[in-house]
C-alpha cells in the first residue's frame, strides 16, 4: 500500500492467502489485515465485509477478533439491505 499500487497489493494478499504450500497462519493472517486495510481504504465495504467475516471465522481467540466483528456488525447497520457478508462487491 505504500506504493500506492493498489491492485498489486490486492493481488499480492490473496496469492499469499492462496499460497500452495499453505503460507505459515501468521503469515495468511498478515495477509487478510492487509486486504482488510486495502478495502478499508478503497471504501470498497462490499469486500471489507467479506474479509471481516472470515478474519472473525478464521481467527477466533485473537485479541483483534473482537474488533473485527464490531466493525463488521457496524457495517452491516449502515447498510441493512447488504447481502451476505461473504458476497463480493
Amino acid at each position: 500500500m505504500r506504493l500506492k499500487r493498489y491492485d498489486e497489493a490486492e493481488r499480492l494478499y490473496l496469492e499469499i492467502r492462496n499460497a500452495e504450500p499453505a503460507a505459515s497462519p501468521l503469515e495468511q493472517m498478515r495477509a487478510t489485515n492487509g486486504l482488510i486495510d486495502l478495502y478499508r481504504k478503497l471504501g470498497r465495504t462490499g469486500r471489507l465485509k467479506v474479509e471481516l467475516a472470515r478474519f472473525v471465522e478464521r481467527y477466533q481467540g485473537s485479541p483483534l477478533t473482537a474488533g473485527a466483528a464490531r466493525e463488521l456488525k457496524e457495517l452491516k447497520e449502515i447498510d441493512p439491505t447488504s447481502e451476505s457478508p461473504r458476497s463480493p462487491t
